[in-house]
């Protein structure tokens, strides 16, 4: 464990906390976790605990470097800030007219959508987050995607994540200012700020001598995993990485309306309204067994969501990407600023919120909720739901309905005009198939019916074949994403 002391005045108020975060940490079986607390103004504690390589025995320290994820939404939302601020974007323009290529399945969305739109999940677009998850594409390449990605609501009329379209929140930076998303982000915020050891590429985050290894859960034990580079269109959404001292920097200058320095600011204060000001109603989280009172509905601002904890003001945002999930989290009006790094990505709930709402308690000087016996709730409840999901859905079989041709019939490569190629292989006595470098096994279930399992994320459902009126093997459906009716591939060739 590495760690600065807290500051004095806020020694009694965290008394304990430092116990409670190493208590978690073994009981959620986290790798290691980074915290900074800011307070008035003042780092009141930088601190490491655990492991940031588990196999080496190296700890996590405040300077190690984490995948901040989406956390990174927050600094792509500032920099269009900015670009409001001189003059060269409007919230509430058609982003047509900075992108005249941007088009989307529905027509009145192409026409209408606006950045405000993007920035606050309401296109009526889902995730889609497999056409990009394991590819690198370029905004161009993106662009020509999204017409073909179908739209389950109409605009802003519904809240939806969606990383792909702050994707294209960063190419409009780069169309509007002349710089890459990353350029930009570097330039304008990290190094006005001083945040020295934060990057927007993995491979720079490498270069840093103390950077944690990435985590996962598998079969109830801690596993390494790979690197997710994100360093394609997606980047603007989630590409960041930095330690706790860095983002203590970053807490401090949001906590003061984005003023820095000697009198510098990284927009004004209008355009800091907008950034933390609700623009949609969220729905409850979908691990959550109840929405609590401590907590009001959550609306969705431009790379934060907001809403009251104990009738205190937050602003907050969560990331997850593989092997790290992360919390970031500031109370504009009660001076107070906190994040939480973790170096093993959320599996079923995540936890770094029992964290950061210990450290609210103690900070503002309540009572502490049980936040670590309501997660855990949480969690066998999702933990239940996985497992009935799966017994469902294998016990939905009818016996006796072979395959209408030769297991080898099926291989081949199947396309879809904005998911691209899922390639099916015979694998012994079942196939494998690949699409975007991710690997799903299949196994027959019934008639042209598959189970297929994608091991990384853990993601169970079930694929169907379609045959042509000559009873040829035309296409392939795959429920990638939920909101949606199944993805179609159709095939364009066999192997």
């Amino acid at each position: 464990m590495t760690q600065s002391s807290p500051v004095p005045k806020y020694t009694e108020r965290l008394a304990g906390y430092e116990d409670f975060v190493q208590a978690m940490l073994e009981e959620w079986k986290l790798p290691g976790v980074a915290i900074g607390l800011v307070k008035d103004g003042e780092v009141v504690l930088a601190q490491g605990f655990g492991k940031r390589d588990r196999e080496t025995g190296q700890e996590v320290t405040p300077q190690t470097v984490f995948g901040i994820a989406s956390c990174t939404k927050a600094f792509t939302a500032m920099a269009l800030a900015m670009l409001v601020d001189e003059g060269k974007l409007d919230w509430d323009a058609p982003l047509r007219n900075y992108l005249p290529g941007l088009k989307l399945s529905d027509s009145v969305a192409s026409e209408r959508v606006t950045t405000r739109d993007i920035l606050s999940h309401r296109t009526g677009l889902p995730g889609h987050d497999l056409v990009a998850y394991g590819i690198q594409l370029t905004a161009e390449e993106l662009l020509k995607r999204l017409p073909h990605l179908e739209m389950n609501k109409d605009i802003r009329t519904a809240w939806q994540y969606n990383n792909l379209l702050y994707g294209i929140a960063g190419y409009l930076i780069e169309c509007l200012s002349g710089q890459k998303w990353d350029a930009f982000i570097r330039q304008r915020i990290l190094e006005s700020l001083g945040m020295q050891s934060t990057s927007c590429t993995l491979a720079e985050a490498q270069q840093k001598l103390d950077y944690a290894m990435p985590y996962h859960l598998v079969a109830g034990g801690i596993q390494r995993t790979d690197f997710y580079p994100l360093v394609g269109a997606d980047a603007p959404a989630g590409a960041i990485n930095s330690n706790v001292e860095d983002m203590t920097k970053w807490l401090r200058c949001l906590l003061n309306q984005t003023q820095y320095g000697e009198g510098q600011r990284l927009v004004s204060e209008a355009q800091f309204q907008q950034l933390i000001g609700p623009q949609m109603i969220m729905p409850p989280w979908p691990y959550q067994t109840e929405q609590y009172p401590e907590e009001s509905r959550m609306c969705y601002a431009f790379g934060w969501w907001v809403y009251t904890y104990r009738g205190h003001r937050i602003a907050q945002h969560s990331g997850g990407i593989d092997g790290f999930s992360s919390l970031t989290t500031f109370l504009p009006d009660d001076h107070i600023g906190i994040v939480v790094l973790t170096n093993r990505e959320a599996h079923l709930v995540p936890v770094h919120g029992i964290f950061t709402y210990n450290a609210c308690d103690r900070l503002l000087g309540l009572d502490e909720i049980p936040w670590n016996e309501r997660t855990r709730l949480d969690y066998t409840r999702m933990t239940e739901m996985v497992e009935k999901g799966k017994r469902e859905s294998e016990a939905k079989h009818v016996p006796n309905a072979p395959l209408s041709h030769a297991p080898d019939d099926y291989a081949g490569q199947y396309e879809h005009s904005a998911y691209g190629i899922f390639q099916m292989l015979r694998d012994g006595e079942g196939f494998q198939g690949l699409h975007n470098g991710l690997e799903y096994r299949l196994t027959h279930l019934h008639y042209d019916t598959f189970l297929a399992y994608l091991p990384r994320l853990d993601f169970q459902f079930k694929a169907s074949f379609a045959l042509n009126p000559d009873g040829e093997i035309e296409s392939l459906a795959l429920p990638l994403e939920p909101e949606v009716k199944p993805i179609v591939f159709k095939r364009i060739c066999q192997s």
